[in-house]
């Protein structure tokens, strides 16, 4: 006990010499233009006089401040380390006035760089002993504590949120997976044109191209009796719908309005979203499953959606080809009331009941082409009104 009790007096005369030393008053006075040297021999002086005073802090590190079994002991080193500090900022304050008085720019500059890293240093020590002294207050240990629960608990969540993407990633991966075999089968299928896939290329170029239009006439044809037999089947009305045919045209019989449904769908060759009405398809199924599987980049297997591929596909093949001809095959309309000529058209149905000089065309049915000289004929309703050219 008695050597602690020594130690610690020690300790604090220790402390009181150095304070009485810090507090000592070293000016730098300007003398006479005559007394240069004397000036600059009392400032030498009093330089050397302040080295003393001049200690580097020594580092202690965080864990052996705080693992003390008492808050004096850190303390005490903390009021050490202050007064390194305050000795740093003398000397760094000192050595600031020498440059000034002469005035020095180098040296001032200097000193001015040294005095700031000790303010730096100073602030350093304030902040160490800020962010020590908080982990004494059981408040904020029990604060701290809270938190690392807190995070510890949402770091279990991630990890479930973790597991669970990582179980939809291996389901996610193994329907792309199946994707990808459906789009290569796909593929397969549809690999090359249709014209190559059918086997067409094997004669004259125009005589290919009139077989691939007698194909794509036929899937529009086939196309059309599927949906006609759709419309009788839902109770679907031409007359009262707003799909878009010749409503007002007067018809040999009335089984003949399916050829103005044909006539849409030979103009109206686009996305199926686009050539079947919404309000079609829902008074034939009910629903609209096909466009939201289609707007999903779907294809669905179902024998209407089929017809209508294989319809759109040999008359993209036609125009396709329409376009390669050399020289290039031109689409031709005939519109409504013009005469009907055998050599430009031909008649759907293909008896005609009158003299053709008196029949004019009612509306076009399937295109015709024009190859060169090579005319392939287009087909149309005729009218039994006997109307002039236009």
């Amino acid at each position: 006990m008695e050597t602690a009790k020594g130690k610690t007096r020690r300790s604090s005369s220790n402390l009181f010499l150095r304070i009485t030393d810090i507090c000592k008053v070293h000016s730098v006075g300007v003398a006479s233009a005559t007394g240069e040297k004397l000036k600059a021999e009392s400032t030498v002086d009093s330089s050397e006089d302040g080295v003393h005073l001049k200690v580097h802090p020594h580092q202690v590190s965080d864990q052996e401040s705080c693992s003390g079994s008492s808050t004096s002991r850190f303390e005490e080193v903390v009021v050490e380390k202050l007064l390194d500090v305050i000795s740093g900022l003398k000397l760094a304050y000192l050595n600031v006035q020498q440059s000034v008085v002469p005035y020095v720019p180098e040296k001032f500059v200097v000193a001015d760089g040294h005095f700031v890293s000790e303010l730096e240093e100073a602030t350093g020590l304030k902040d160490f002993y800020l962010s020590v002294d908080k982990w004494s207050n059981p408040m904020y240990q029990s604060h701290v504590s809270s938190r690392i629960h807190e995070h510890q608990k949402l770091a279990v969540e991630l990890q479930t949120a973790i597991c669970k993407k990582e179980s939809d990633i291996v389901l996610l991966r193994s329907e792309l997976e199946e994707l990808e075999k459906s789009n290569v089968k796909m593929m397969e299928e549809t690999d090359g044109t249709v014209i190559q896939r059918e086997g067409i290329w094997k004669g004259e170029p125009i005589d290919m191209f009139i077989e691939l239009y007698e194909r794509s006439s036929k899937c529009i044809h086939d196309f059309t009796k599927l949906v006609v037999r759709w419309m009788k089947a839902s109770g679907w009305d031409l007359g009262f719908s707003n799909f878009p045919v010749e409503k007002s045209f007067v018809y040999q019989k009335r089984g003949h309005k399916k050829y103005s449904v044909e006539a849409y769908f030979a103009r109206a060759m686009e996305k199926y979203l686009v050539a079947v009405p919404c309000s079609m398809e829902v008074s034939f199924f009910g629903n609209k499953d096909h466009r939201a599987f289609i707007d999903n980049a779907g294809h669905p297997r179902t024998h209407f959606y089929q017809a209508f591929a294989r319809m759109a596909r040999n008359v993209w093949g036609l125009l396709t080809v329409s376009r390669q001809l050399k020289p290039k095959a031109e689409m031709f309309f005939v519109k409504g009331g013009v005469q009907f000529q055998k050599k430009h058209m031909e008649s759907v149905p293909a008896k005609l009941t009158l003299e053709e000089a008196k029949i004019s065309v009612g509306f076009t049915i399937m295109p015709g082409f024009k190859i060169g000289c090579t005319v392939i004929r287009c087909r149309v309703y005729l009218s039994m009104l006997n109307t002039g050219n236009l």
